[in-house]
């Protein structure tokens, strides 16, 4: 029960963030970016919820390059306290 409302809260808040850029007419510079919130806003248009699979995996190899490289980061922190 407490998952199905930690789920409902976050997608509360992704449909919130979509419907403020789209009423304030907020585009993105980067065309893949603007895929992005384009591929979104069809998906909550035909009632599904998008998840980062579906990005990963979709067909527009440039879209999905881009999503990997938004979620997942180029850069190892180092652990500081181990090295001496």
């Amino acid at each position: 029960m407490k998952m199905e409302k930690k789920a409902k809260k976050k997608l509360f808040w992704q449909i919130y963030i979509v419907s403020e850029l789209n009423k304030d007419e907020i585009s993105f510079q980067t065309p893949a970016y603007q895929e992005i919130l384009k591929e979104y806003n069809k998906l909550i248009d035909e009632e599904i919820i998008p998840d980062a699979q579906h990005f990963i995996n979709h067909s527009d190899a440039q879209l999905s390059a881009s999503v990997i490289e938004l979620l997942f980061s180029r850069f190892q922190l180092a652990n500081w306290k181990n090295t001496e």
